[in-house]
């Protein structure tokens, strides 16, 4: 797939749906919006809760969010462990 396309379209056209098990839980970023062809699935999609136009979150989201952040730090430490040894492109 060369050229520029969004990640989207990779995640549509690409194997990744087909190894998603009914249950699975994607992290994602906002603006990321494969909702419907992972529901199709059975799969659920996260996102960090932001304010959207409210003072401040409530004690669930506080938490929901620090537990979707923390998977994803050590996401990204895994991933550019593999870039570093297999000398992957960024």
């Amino acid at each position: 797939m060369g050229g520029r396309v969004s990640d989207k379209y990779l995640v549509e056209h690409s194997d990744f749906l087909g190894k998603l098990d009914a249950g699975d839980i994607i992290l994602a970023d906002r603006g990321f919006n494969i909702d419907d062809s992972v529901g199709v699935f059975g799969c659920e999609i996260k996102y960090p809760v932001f304010t959207k136009g409210k003072k401040k979150l409530s004690g669930e989201e506080v938490e929901e969010t620090r537990r979707i952040t923390n998977v994803r730090i050590h996401v990204e430490r895994v991933i550019g462990s593999l870039r570093q040894k297999y000398s992957l492109p960024a």
